[in-house]
């Protein structure tokens, strides 16, 4: 019913993407600190760098509007396992107080944005398109393991603490915004077009060391209806 009500001139196409975000969570190597009850605590994590993402997205072009030429919504998620070690001296109990041992950072985004081409190639065919672009969407970032999220969540050092089945680890959300650059390759008569892209997302400042912006590198397959 939606489709069928839009304007004839609209082209819509759907795909899917794939790459990396490019951002550095850096290693903690034998961090102390105190907990709430005094104990002197430490910490050691590894790096969390450029995980892979994998996602869709929907587009429609042809806009009949001043500098708009295509309008996008996408999903992407990224994951990546990373290990830390905790030690408190003042703990009695079995094994370590803070359990599991090797956790997930997660995320996953949506966005709308809108492209303006810069350039269409060649002239007649227009088979290469460089767009650039700008939009807004909404990032869930699993906390990270790190001082903050500890101090927060571990009260004294008899109880022990397990991220996982405690919710601990629960996506947090952001707004964002997003800018982009990007090439897409469609050869004439054929629905199936190509396009890599760069994406620059910015969302501010976190409570547990999830990453407040970065870039974002895609390869993705699109087929136009």
């Amino acid at each position: 019913m939606l489709l069928s009500s839009l304007p004839a001139w609209a082209i819509f196409g759907f795909g899917v993407h794939a790459g990396q975000d490019l951002f550095t969570i850096e290693k903690k190597d034998q961090f102390s600190f105190n907990l709430i009850d005094g104990s002197n605590v430490g910490l050691t994590r590894e790096e969390i760098s450029n995980p892979t993402h994998f996602g869709m997205h929907f587009f429609m072009d042809m806009i009949p509007a001043p500098l708009i030429d295509e309008i996008d919504v996408s999903v992407d998620f990224s994951s990546k396992k990373y290990k830390y070690t905790f030690e408190n001296p003042a703990y009695t109990g079995s094994g370590s107080q803070i359990q599991p041992e090797e956790v997930k950072y997660n995320r996953i985004g949506g966005a709308v944005t809108i492209r303006h081409y810069l350039m269409k190639f060649p002239p007649m065919l227009k088979t290469v398109r460089v767009y650039i672009g700008a939009g807004f969407g909404m990032q869930m970032i699993s906390p990270i393991v790190g001082r903050d999220l500890i101090y927060d969540n571990l009260f004294d050092s008899v109880t022990p603490l397990n991220l996982e089945s405690q919710d601990v680890l629960k996506k947090s959300s952001k707004a964002c915004f997003v800018g982009l650059l990007g090439v897409r390759v469609k050869p004439p008569l054929l629905p199936v077009s190509v396009r890599a892209e760069g994406r620059y997302i910015a969302m501010g400042a976190w409570d547990y060391e999830q990453p407040g912006n970065y870039f974002q590198l895609s390869l993705g397959v699109s087929y136009t209806i």
